[in-house]
Order: structure tokens, then sequence, then C-alpha cells
């Protein structure tokens, strides 16, 4: 049997997203599931924002903000300027 290990206990205060806004509350308490090779880890923040998942929580504003300027970074990665105006033309002409 091995450990399970989680990034936040009760009582730390995580940070996430919530209807496109950064939230943050103090972990309440932690539910672990443990099924089909999986593991899910989820911490209660309170009644308004009920369970955010572990690899949706942050230690801090700004740890949540560099995740969101990498994430962000990495879709535009993927498109070229050229990508870009063929779509805009595919849809103006649609």
């Amino acid at each position: 049997m091995s450990d399970i290990s989680t990034k936040f206990s009760v009582g730390d205060t995580i940070y996430f997203l919530w209807g496109h806004q950064i939230h943050y509350g103090p972990v309440k308490s932690i539910q672990v599931r443990v099924g089909g090779g999986n593991i899910s880890i989820r911490y209660e923040v309170g009644l308004l924002y009920g369970y955010i998942y572990e690899d949706s929580a942050y230690a801090s504003q700004q740890e949540l903000i560099s995740h969101l300027e990498k994430t962000a970074s990495k879709t535009i990665d993927r498109f070229t300027i050229d990508d870009l105006i063929a779509e805009r033309n595919k849809n103006a002409q649609s």
C-alpha cells in the first residue's frame, strides 16, 4: 500500500478560479477518492464554492496567475499568424 499525500492541509488557504475570477478560502476538509488506478483529491472551501480539485488549487494568487500565463502562452503558440488570418477569412466568408 502506498501513501497518499496532498498539496494542502485543512486550514491552509488556497487560491482558485471561480466564475473567471480569482477567489481564495481556507480548506475545511479534504476528500480523497481512489479507484480504477486513479486518485482524485478535492478540497472543500465552503458552501458557496463546494469542492476545488487539487489541480485547480494554488498556494498563492501569483502562482495561479503564473499558471494561467503559461497555459495562455501554450495555447497561443499552437497558432501562427497565418493560421489566425486564414481562420478569420474563412469565418468572414461563411
